[in-house]
């Protein structure tokens, strides 16, 4: 116990050090380095958890409920564990556990990378997983949807008194639901626009799925007219209504409720965080009040004032999400468009999906878009290929003379949008903040 004092000590040192040498690092190496010190160490501190503890996990959407899980929780003045920051595989969740300085925790909310699931369950147990979706993302390193699936089956299988929580509209999930699953879906999205095309999704069974309902890429109420698959009943069904500056929803005509948070793919959401806490025995208030206090993390659809111009940051990773904040952005042509595309190791060095992304729906586009990031002239060929000029493109590829000049070309009143991957949305947000 002495070593694991001093380990952890250590450990808890180094996330100060981190601080004041880079702010917004620290969020993986003091828990890898616990992690190599003291194998057992969430497998210990998990124990402390006196209520519940619940893991997101899935494609999209992850950090964003888990945010909005711990803002619910928030409202009850409890003590939370949770990886805000989104370092969502062991050693980032060992660094959440670090920085808590309560002996004993109430909650536990862990936003977990769809493959460390397993690695993560083997170590501590969970009393909620919700799984939100899954979608084509980062394959070089994660294989298709359907393998991808078998592994958090795996991760499940460890855990034999979860409560599992899936979104019922997407068809990738079937293989994981059973006659214990707790599952949500969307009944309907009022002043949905979406004029995307979207790829054929296949069965399992080799068969296309046909749809009732497509709220967006492949989620909605689906069939396979070749064998039984097909979109299950759901404990939980959801009306929306989305406006210019909220989003409403409407579970089981009982609950209610009203966010900030816009898009459909917010939609499910906030749904998804309400179906957890219904299932806690949260009161509506509770979660409304949860709801009405949640702050995004960076480069979720963040918008700022910059010397009077609007800037406008969201995240893209895969073509679903990417479509999705296309969609955001239909009504402001008359802005800057800046994006950026990283391929690291953190982003995946695959940026082939970007060829599945609706890019053609700027092809109308009048203004100039500037590039950046280390695939600044892939991006740029893209958009060439998408059927724009090239006497529109501005390419950079250092980020920071990149938004320099976005911003210096953006006049005052103006929006300018920006579409950036991981390392290229952590890059922009240390410039921004200087």
């Amino acid at each position: 116990m002495k070593k694991y004092t001093i380990a952890k000590n250590f450990s808890k040192s180094l996330i100060k050090l981190l601080k004041v040498v880079r702010p917004d690092a620290g969020t993986s190496l003091p828990g890898a380095i616990m992690m190599k010190l003291c194998p057992e160490f969430i497998k210990t501190e998990s124990k402390k958890i006196t209520k519940k503890t619940i893991c997101i996990t899935g494609t999209n959407g992850k950090t964003t409920t888990s945010g909005l899980i711990a803002s619910i929780l928030n409202e009850l003045e409890a003590s939370i564990v949770y990886n805000k920051k989104g370092a969502n595989m062991p050693q980032g969740i060992a660094t959440s556990f670090l920085q808590n300085n309560n002996e004993n925790i109430d909650y536990g909310v862990f936003e977990c990378d769809e493959a460390w699931l397993y690695s993560l369950f083997k170590s501590m147990t969970a009393d909620y997983l919700l799984i939100t979706n899954l979608f084509p993302d980062q394959t070089e390193r994660y294989g298709g949807v359907y393998s991808l699936g078998k592994r958090i089956k795996k991760a499940i299988e460890l855990n034999p008194k979860l409560s599992v929580v899936i979104n019922a509209d997407d068809p990738h999930l079937l293989p994981l639901i059973d006659d214990n699953t707790i599952l949500f879906s969307v009944e309907k999205i009022k002043n949905s626009i979406d004029e995307l095309k979207y790829k054929t999704e296949i069965c399992t069974c080799g068969e296309e799925y046909r749809y009732k309902k497509r709220f967006y890429a492949h989620l909605g109420d689906y069939f396979c007219k070749k064998c039984k698959n097909k979109h299950p009943n759901a404990k939980y069904k959801a009306k929306v209504v989305l406006s210019e500056d909220k989003t409403e929803i409407e579970i089981n005509g009982e609950y209610a409720f009203s966010t900030s948070l816009l898009g459909s793919y917010n939609a499910y959401n906030i749904l998804s965080a309400a179906v957890i806490a219904i299932e806690m025995g949260i009161s509506s208030e509770i979660i409304q009040k949860g709801f009405d206090n949640y702050q995004n993390e960076f480069g979720r659809m963040d918008k700022f004032d910059v010397n009077g111009k609007n800037v406008i940051v969201q995240l893209i990773k895969n073509p679903a999400g990417t479509n999705q904040s296309i969609k955001l952005i239909k009504d402001n042509f008359n802005s800057k468009l800046f994006i950026a595309i990283n391929d690291t190791p953190a982003d995946g060095s695959d940026i082939s999906w970007l060829y599945d992304t609706d890019f053609e729906y700027f092809k109308d586009y009048p203004n100039e878009i500037i590039f950046s990031g280390t695939k600044a002239n892939e991006i740029a060929l893209r958009f060439k290929h998408a059927g724009l000029s090239e006497e529109q493109f501005y390419v950079e590829q250092n980020i920071k003379k990149a938004y320099k000049h976005s911003i210096n070309e953006t006049k005052s009143g103006e929006n300018l949008l920006i579409m950036a991957n991981f390392t290229a949305i952590s890059q922009l947000k240390k410039i921004m903040k200087k």
